[in-house]
């Protein structure tokens, strides 16, 4: 069957040969003008005139007179009718941003179906007031006298933002099409020809500048129309056409074609899971189309994407039997790298330009990092030598914990004024930002730099568009300076940003055509690929969003999103009207809204097409990523090989400690990835306190003051000094500890105070001691300990040094003791050394026996210090527990650690350091997937 655009420059040839240079040539888009001049140029052997092509906007404009106005201008405009209408009451910008939007399109939509406004806005009043039922209006309260008052005024707000835009000749699209379509016999009166092609549903002001035109005699309307749908009043895709052309002798309708009732067709329909595989069956179609063509793939074949999201992944799927690709549509500037990095710098002057008091001139340290490590600002760095300083500064903020970067001081506070520490983005970004506008016109340098730098002519069109879109803003809020909140800012960004697309360039009179459904108007293809054939993309879902109530639209008239179903159904019954192989693609995957299933416009076609239709060849296939019967092991582990090996013996070398060893018996694969192959987590900076930085705070208090009295007798004179002073030498540590955290709002607030019960738990411990006629000699604090034991391996001997830092260590009455501090939960079963199963000292070497196997392990290595056969223990004290004394138990009521529990222990130990250096036995995950829940590695090893 012959397309419509060539039988469209048949009939324009045929008609207009003599004169096409006064022709104007109307269509439903620029894309389908530049493909029928290709069609017309064809139809002769000589060079001819060419007639005016227009889309049907370009046309309505160009007879209007007025000028286009863009979404931005429009709000702004908007916006000044709003404070002159509602004077002290109107609304800040960002609260009337939310609904001017929604005001605008009710506008357009008005006007384009040539509705009174007034009556419009009238009638949603009353039934606003309705809505309401309140008979008495004293009943009411002021908001709702308020409620009901705006919706009263709206009727204004149309009156005056018309005139103001009309007195400044500016247009939006309804306000244009309204003006021509009210005026259009004075506002043409050329009498040269016109030709309408290819339209679908006309809105009423379309319809109205039709009508004049044929009824002039000077227009033709070519019509593309299938009788299947045309004539069956149930199929949605002929909904408009029949009552446009409902009034007309159907012989006078040019033209009706039976391509989907008579011509044959190989229909493919192809479920798969998702998107990524839409996109690769994409491009296995596409090969065997072009190895079954024998060439390349020309203009013949499209790819339609009811997703746009899917258009990079179909360009890296493409393969190489397809040499020229045309992409007809535009990619979202929300899916940009660019849009990314736009949100990230407004984020970051946040703090600077948030509402309220106190606004700090610096960043928070995660908006800060977001941008030094944005890919197009990594690409900058390295172009100017600047990689290396931006991760120094990085390193710098996490390793001296720095949540707010001050703007005033960074220069001096990461040494950037030295020479050849130098960088022009730095400069920029700690250039001082006091409004909106200095925001803006930073923002606009930071995209000339990278505009000027960057490789990459995608970044480089996007760039731009933010640019240009930007410079705009500027320029507005130099005249209305509306804008005064960041939040705000961002808001217009994103709308502006989900509305705009950057087109990509190619040749589009040559190769493969990829392009979204509505780019299709028009145009026929011989193969056909449709990606996306969902419900909820063919057609699109649809919110509704209008001031206007859903009823009044339907009594009125004016437009409601189930009409759009009907526009969709049309476009795709069109496009497979001339196709004869169509290949269908949809994802079977559901996602968190349920979806997955295939378009009804498909299922309503595999249903009715092929009984209508014999010459139909319907194959429906789901493509399933098999499941294999067998079996794997999914466990993970690493042999000791020579590396692993080599590891040890330098671990064995510097010490074991017990965190070392209580590692490898909890997890073997966690101490491979921490000890072996130093898989350390990466440091972040600590906004609020982590346990250990309170543990650490604590033990450094604790040495501090005990140290002055190491050697000597705790006395009651030395716990009161203590209890005079300690809280300013505990904020004095937190800071040294916790850097530049603030210790004084908030959690870190409370965690501070909980510090400060601890020392107070402690100090009220040790005065019990002293008033039950205890003695306590303090021998010693934070004191390191080193002892070797020798293991026989396979092939050698070898001396394993084993070490540890035992809190402190003190005689109690003639027995001594070590004692380790902790800050978190402690439980007495926790210091059992036996258990109902295993009698001896096992547990210690069972996954749950840290605590003990620490203080065992700590008493092993302090005993060949010991003096004589005194007494000998080992306990925790638990600060959190009102700082309670928790001993080692090896039977009930007996703590003595004796010569023969150590040299059972040492055995153990031997037993133990002989399996870490056994080659046989590999690193192997936890059988515990508790213990999995907070570990560093879980997602390697799929547990996470």
């Amino acid at each position: 069957m012959q397309a419509f655009l060539d039988k469209t420059a048949d009939y324009i040839f045929k008609n207009y040969k003599d004169n096409l240079y006064d022709l104007s040539v109307i269509l439903p888009n620029r894309r389908a003008a530049l493909f029928l001049g290709k069609h017309l140029a064809s139809k002769s052997d000589k060079p001819i005139f060419s007639p005016a092509f227009y889309s049907i906007e370009d046309f309505v404009f160009k007879l209007s007179g007025f000028q286009s106005l863009p979404l931005l201008d429009q709000l702004f405009e908007l916006y000044a009718v709003h404070q002159q209408i509602e004077g002290a009451n109107a609304h800040s910008f960002d609260r009337f941003n939310g609904w001017g939007q929604l005001l605008l399109k009710d506008f357009n939509d008005i006007d384009l179906y040539l509705k009174d406004a007034d009556y419009v806005f009238r009638y949603l009043s009353e039934a606003k007031a309705i809505s309401l039922w309140k008979l008495d209006p004293a009943e009411m309260s002021n908001m709702e006298r308020q409620y009901l008052a705006f919706y009263g005024r709206l009727g204004d707000y149309y009156k005056k933002f018309t005139k103001r835009l009309q007195e400044k000749n500016f247009a939006y699209q309804g306000l244009a099409y309204r003006y021509v379509a009210e005026n259009i016999a004075s506002l043409d009166q050329s009498g040269k020809p016109v030709l309408f092609a290819g339209f679908n549903a006309l809105s009423p002001s379309e319809q109205q500048i039709f009508d004049h035109y044929e009824k002039e005699g000077r227009a033709k309307v070519l019509w593309d129309i299938d009788r299947y749908y045309f004539e069956d009043p149930q199929q949605e895709a002929g909904d408009f056409l029949r009552k446009q052309l409902q009034n007309r002798d159907a012989k006078s309708i040019d033209w009706f074609t039976n391509g989907l009732s008579t011509d044959e067709k190989e229909v493919n329909v192809y479920g798969l899971s998702g998107d990524v595989s839409l996109a690769k069956m994409a491009g296995n179609i596409l090969d065997n189309l072009a190895k079954e063509k024998g060439e390349a793939l020309g203009d013949e074949t499209a790819v339609v994407l009811a997703n746009e999201n899917l258009a990079i992944p179909l360009l890296y799927s493409l393969p190489d039997s397809v040499e020229n690709v045309n992409i007809t549509m535009s990619f979202p500037v929300r899916m940009s790298r660019v849009f990314e990095l736009v949100l990230n710098t407004l984020e970051l002057y946040s703090l600077q330009l948030g509402s309220g008091e106190g606004k700090q001139k610096g960043f928070y340290h995660k908006h800060f990092e977001s941008i030094l490590l944005h890919p197009l600002i990594t690409s900058f760095a390295q172009k100017h030598s600047c990689s290396g300083l931006f991760q120094e500064i990085i390193n710098t903020i996490k390793s001296q914990n720095i949540s707010f970067i001050r703007t005033d001081s960074f220069l001096d506070d990461f040494e950037l004024r030295q020479e050849g520490r130098e960088c022009p983005l730095l400069d920029l970004l700690m250039k001082d930002v006091s409004d909106i506008p200095s925001l803006l016109q930073t923002l606009i340098r930071l995209m000339e730099m990278l505009y000027e730098d960057s490789r990459s002519d995608m970044d480089r069109e996007f760039l731009y568009f933010h640019l240009a879109q930007s410079r705009r803003l500027l320029d507005l809020l130099e005249q209305n300076p509306y804008i005064n909140e960041v939040n705000t800012l961002r808001k217009l960004f994103i709308s502006i940003s989900n509305a705009g697309g950057v087109p990509f360039y190619g040749e589009p009179l040559r190769g493969l055509q990829i392009m979204g459904l509505l780019e299709t108007r028009t145009l026929d293809f011989e193969n056909l690929v449709l990606l996306s054939a969902n419900e909820g993309m063919i057609p699109k879902s649809h919110v509704y969003q209008s001031f206007i109530l859903p009823d009044i639209k339907r009594e009125l008239g004016l437009p409601l999103p189930g009409d759009n179903d009907s526009v969709f159904a049309y476009h795709f019954y069109r496009l497979l009207q001339r196709a004869k192989r169509i290949f269908i693609l949809y994802n079977t995957q559901h996602d968190s809204m349920g979806r997955g299933e295939l378009s009804r416009y498909v299922q309503q076609l595999e249903w009715e097409w092929q009984k209508k239709n014999p010459r139909i060849r319907w194959n429906h296939k789901m493509f399933h990523i098999p499941l294999s019967t067998e079996e794997y092991d999914t466990k993970i582990s690493f042999p000791k090989d020579d590396f692993a090996l080599n590891r040890l013996e330098k671990i064995a070398a510097k010490g074991f400690s017990p965190s070392t060893l209580n590692t490898y018996k909890q997890c073997r694969l966690k101490f491979y990835f921490q000890r072996i192959l130093e898989l350390y987590t990466e440091e972040e900076v600590e906004e609020t306190m982590e346990a250990n930085t309170l543990g650490t705070v604590i033990h450094n208090l604790l040495e501090d003051y005990y140290k002055s009295i190491q050697g000597e007798m705790l006395t009651d004179e030395f716990l009161e000094k203590i209890k005079g002073g300690y809280k300013n030498k505990l904020r004095k540590f937190f800071a040294d500890t916790f850097k530049q955290g603030d210790i004084d709002h908030g959690y870190n607030r409370l965690l501070f105070e909980v510090a400060v019960r601890f020392v107070d738990y402690f100090i009220s411990r040790e005065e019990e001691l002293l008033k039950a006629g205890k003695n306590c000699h303090i021998l010693a604090l934070e004191q390191e300990l080193e002892r070797e034991l020798s293991i026989e391996l396979k092939d050698k001997s070898l001396n394993v040094k084993l070490k540890g830092t035992a809190d402190r260590i003190d005689r109690l009455d003639g027995v001594l003791r070590v004692i380790d501090y902790k800050t978190g939960k402690v439980e007495g079963a926790d210091l059992k050394t036996f258990s109902k199963d295993e009698p001896g000292q096992e547990k210690m070497f069972g996954k749950k026996g840290e605590k003990a196997f620490q203080l065992m392990l700590y008493a092993w290595l302090y005993a060949p210090q010991m003096a004589g056969t005194e007494d000998f223990e080992a306990g925790i004290i638990a600060l959190k527990n009102h700082a309670a004394y928790y001993p080692l138990v090896f039977a009930k009521n007996d703590h003595s650690i004796t010569d023969g529990r150590l040299q059972d222990f040492e055995n153990l130990l031997k037993e133990l350091m002989e399996e870490v250096f056994d080659p046989t036995m590999d690193f192997t995950q936890t059988d515990n997937e508790k213990t999995c829940e907070y570990c560093d590695y879980k997602f390697i090893c799929a547990r996470g």
